[in-house]
């Protein structure tokens, strides 16, 4: 990768290594982990630091991207679910089944939507 390894004697240890502490302990996962993020921070420049921790965080860690650009399709898968329980909702609302209109409402209400009635038709809107 056109790397140079170098030894530079005046640095400092700050811990003698994984040989003082047994396989098996949490804090020698830790520390080595810990120590290989320093030393990538350190020594990579930003485009590739960028990449390695993304790698890290969202492969290794199992983390989820919420700027990920799925967004928009789940963004828009949703819209259709909620359109489609919106319709159905008009045609209770057109037998007067006022129920069952009801109950759509505060089930989209219950799980971050705000539905509006219009002269229009119905609007909504995700509460986040």
């Amino acid at each position: 990768m056109g790397r140079d390894i170098v030894c530079i004697p005046s640095s400092t240890a700050y811990h003698l290594g994984g040989a003082t502490l047994n396989q098996g302990n949490p804090l020698k996962t830790f520390l080595n982990f810990r120590n290989n993020l320093l030393m990538l921070y350190k020594n990579l420049p930003d485009h590739e630091l960028k990449q390695v921790m993304r790698l890290f965080a969202f492969d290794i860690l199992g983390l989820r991207d919420e700027k990920a650009d799925n967004n928009e399709d789940r963004e828009e898968a949703y819209g259709k679910v909620v359109d489609m329980v919106l319709s159905l909702r008009a045609k209770a609302r057109a037998n007067k089944d006022w129920a069952t209109c009801d109950q759509i409402r505060d089930a989209l209400k219950d799980a971050g939507f705000e539905v509006k009635d219009t002269k229009d038709g119905c609007v909504w809107k995700l509460n986040v």
